[in-house]
């Protein structure tokens, strides 16, 4: 399927993609995805499918009690595959979540999830977390890398080059956080080129492993920097 143009606003979902799920294969060009609510997902969800997102603009929308404000991409039963470029993620929200208020990457048992980032912003998203449970503390402002809670043996793995992460905020992890705080059996890794992680932060609340990486959070996986930026987070 292929969209172009045009806007997806306003819509809700009581599970996930409150603006858009897709399990197969799709391509978004020139789309704006705004004001959308879901529980996981709210703007886009991609569910053991394959996306393309050309020049869009995602924001705005809201999960309550899963992450990805902006987006998600979920390897359950098979592979996910999400291409992002030449983008916007302005805006969104992870309310009571394990985090990811731009963007959640997660994948399942032995499956791999996979995020490809150009040339893209990142910026004024928000994770917040859920004071009922220790696990979710509302990791990665502008983007959490991850795995599905009860899942192990899976990959979820995030390239970004010529990406900008700025002015996001979360309990851990203000800009990027690739952590699976409650499930250490999934390889996480994210490969950062030629990018800019600047003037993220860190909530102030009293919590359980709060507070910790205002730019970024790297917590059992493995992260890669070349000729990028962080500052003033």
């Amino acid at each position: 399927m292929t969209v172009e143009g045009g806007a997806v606003v306003g819509n809700g979902a009581v599970l996930n993609g409150g603006g858009i799920q897709n399990e197969s294969v799709m391509t978004l060009t020139g789309v704006t995805v705004a004001r959308n609510r879901a529980r996981q997902g709210a703007g886009v969800a991609n569910v053991d499918g394959s996306m393309i997102v050309e020049a869009g603009i995602v924001g705005e929308n809201v999960t309550s009690g899963g992450g990805g404000g902006g987006f998600v991409n979920s390897a359950q039963r098979k592979g996910a595959e999400l291409l992002i470029t030449n983008s916007r993620i302005l805006g969104n929200q992870a309310l009571l979540s394990p985090g990811g208020g731009g963007i959640t990457n997660q994948s399942g048992h032995n499956v791999t999830a996979t995020v490809t980032l150009s040339n893209s912003l990142i910026a004024l998203n928000v994770a917040a977390p859920d004071p009922s449970s220790p696990g979710a503390v509302g990791a990665g402002g502008g983007i959490l890398n991850g795995a599905i809670l009860t899942e192990t043996g899976g990959v979820s793995f995030i390239d970004m080059r010529g990406v900008i992460v700025s002015d996001n905020i979360a309990v851990n992890g203000g800009g990027i956080a690739n952590a699976s705080l409650l499930n250490p059996f999934t390889t996480l890794r994210i490969d950062i080129l030629s990018s800019a992680i600047v003037s993220n932060s860190t909530l102030a609340v009293t919590a359980p492993l709060a507070g910790n990486g205002g730019g970024i959070l790297n917590f059992n996986g493995v992260m890669q920097v070349i000729n990028s930026t962080v500052s003033g987070n």
